[in-house]
């Protein structure tokens, strides 16, 4: 349920592209539900199998670097791996020691359970509006 009294603070999602999916569900959830400015990664090249140069993905490293430094948060999405547990990648890991470096708040998605609520009604609202 929206609130209009939200701070309009910045996070940025990090976490491995091949979450794809749940990194736009968690946009969606931190923009509707925490009335957050979201910028998160925008070019998902091994899962929608795009060929990059390295020195285009040079480029998206950096640019995701910097949309580390101008956010006031960083969330972590953190989906569980085969073997049950939260997958941070060495990507990742270096991003969340970036934003810990710059001094960031870091959340992560396996510690948020207003998430899981919040997709649980979107999709019991997205349900109510197909039938």
């Amino acid at each position: 349920m929206p609130r209009s009294n939200l701070s309009a603070q910045i996070t940025c999602i990090c976490g491995s592209v091949r979450f794809k999916e749940r990194i736009l569900e968690v946009a969606r959830y931190l923009e509707l539900e925490r009335g957050r400015i979201v910028v998160m990664p925008n070019v998902y090249s091994k899962i929608d199998l795009i060929k990059l140069e390295k020195s285009e993905l040079d480029l998206l490293v950096s640019v995701h670097d910097q949309k580390i430094k101008m956010a006031d948060e960083v969330y972590v999405v953190d989906e569980p791996d085969s073997d049950g547990r939260p997958y941070i990648g060495e990507s990742t890991k270096r991003e969340i020691q970036l934003a810990e470096e710059e001094g960031k708040v870091v959340e992560y998605l396996s510690e948020d359970t207003r998430f899981h609520d919040f997709q649980r009604s979107y999709q019991e609202r997205m349900q109510s509006n197909v039938s």
